[in-house]
């Protein structure tokens, strides 16, 4: 087990290492706009909220895990994800996940790096689309809801792009 924050170490980091802390220890990135204080203070309340849900775990429970039957199943470590612009309402707004009480925002158009187990829910996250044939019949079909482009850590990014965060 990790040591635990203080109030008194975190002041003395930077906003960088803040934002940091919250992703590698919590996976969740911290908004925007953020005093240095603020961010203490959430970093602070999230630890609380993890021992809390630590404690509430029965003492002989242990976490599911799935059998990996394949390399393309391991879900540990990073990729670069980028998600791109749709039509239609909030096609350019980022994409909130949610996996397992782990989240992340995702800004759009940008290359981001991303915990792996968040890719199924990228990948199989499909919309119903519904179309009137000729003979007045309706048809629907499942389409997916995000187009994404995936890149190993190895092959990096664009040069024109920029990475905008860890999630």
């Amino acid at each position: 087990m990790s040591r635990p924050l203080t109030k008194a170490g975190l002041a003395k980091s930077n906003h960088e290492t803040l934002d940091t802390l919250a992703l590698e220890k919590f996976a969740t990135p911290l908004p925007e706009g953020l005093t240095k204080d603020e961010k203490v203070e959430m970093l602070l309340q999230m630890q609380q909220q993890a021992q809390s849900d630590e404690q509430d775990l029965p003492a002989n429970s242990e976490v599911a895990q799935a059998p990996k039957s394949s390399p393309e199943d391991d879900v540990s470590g990073h990729v670069y994800v980028r998600i791109a612009n749709q039509e239609g309402v909030g096609g350019d707004q980022p994409v909130f996940l949610q996996v397992n009480g782990f989240s992340a925002l995702i800004h759009r158009e940008k290359w981001v790096k991303l915990r792996k187990f968040f890719l199924p829910s990228l990948k199989h996250a499909v919309e119903t689309h519904f179309f009137q044939r000729e003979d007045g019949t309706m048809e629907s079909k499942e389409v997916r809801r995000f187009n994404i482009e995936v890149r190993s850590l190895d092959q990096g990014v664009p040069n024109d792009d920029q990475t905008l965060s860890v999630l």
